[in-house]
């Protein structure tokens, strides 16, 4: 079952393009059911590694990429950190796994979840750290006068996304189920299988009634890292960060 809204993702798409845009840094979040279904049986945590050196997430250099991997059948996700965080920042990484993923993970909340937790991340991982601040020293802005000007233009983007969804899911709404009819329609998407380096990937997008169930599904294509959508920048982990069970 798709775990991710369409919204949701939609949010996680801008604030992780501002992300890198902003300050170099390479994160993605990728959500699978079982790790069982690609032929894995060992640890989450040295899945997450694989999956991680595998795509190459992050600068090559600084190996500053960030990994948010859910497996919502399995229970288990792991935010992997780039071999260039000092261990403390795994500290970091348990505090934001602990008290924004998993709360809201144990009552089943996936997507809010997701995006909770991501945006944690962001903020007191990603941007701290690229402002070459310590560990828990919290959203990475230089002062007040050096971060506000980033944090209205990115203010005002995310709520023109925002807006532009918005609009879509009223659109989609008002529109009536084909089979009984019934308004209030819901979109909601999940990877079904990652892309890697050699081939790209596919996720599933599942039109619903709140009356009679799933209406539509659709299948649509991952780009691969590497591919036309700029991929990733060769970074590797050694298997920093954190791991949470529900």
């Amino acid at each position: 079952m798709p775990i991710i809204e369409a919204a949701a993702e939609d949010r996680l798409r801008a604030a992780l393009s501002a992300l890198r845009a902003e300050t170099g840094v390479e994160m993605t979040v990728v959500t699978i059911a079982r790790r069982s279904d690609y032929g894995y049986l060992g640890l989450f945590e040295d899945f997450a590694t694989h999956l991680f050196n595998t795509w190459g997430v992050g600068d090559a250099t600084r190996n500053d990429g960030i990994l948010v991997l859910v497996a919502h059948r399995d229970r288990e996700m792991r935010l992997e950190l780039g071999a260039g965080h000092a261990r403390d920042w795994d500290r970091v990484a348990r505090d934001v796994a602990e008290e924004s993923f998993l709360p809201l993970f144990r009552e089943d909340r996936y997507s809010e979840g997701i995006e909770t937790g991501t945006m944690a991340a962001i903020a007191r991982i990603a941007r701290p750290r690229a402002a070459g601040k310590p560990p828990g020293s919290g959203s990475g802005t230089g002062g007040w006068g050096a971060g506000l000007l980033p944090l209205l233009l990115f203010a005002a983007f995310f709520l023109a996304v925002a807006f532009r969804r918005r609009l879509g899911d009223l659109g989609l709404r008002v529109r009536r189920c084909p089979g009984c009819g019934q308004r209030g329609l819901h979109q909601i998407r999940e990877v079904i299988c990652p892309a890697t380096s050699a081939e790209a990937g596919d996720g599933r997008q599942v039109t619903s009634c709140p009356a009679c169930g799933p209406s539509d599904t659709k299948t649509y294509p991952i780009s691969r890292p590497g591919g036309s959508s700029g991929g990733f920048g060769g970074g590797r982990s050694s298997g920093g960060g954190a791991s949470g069970r529900w």
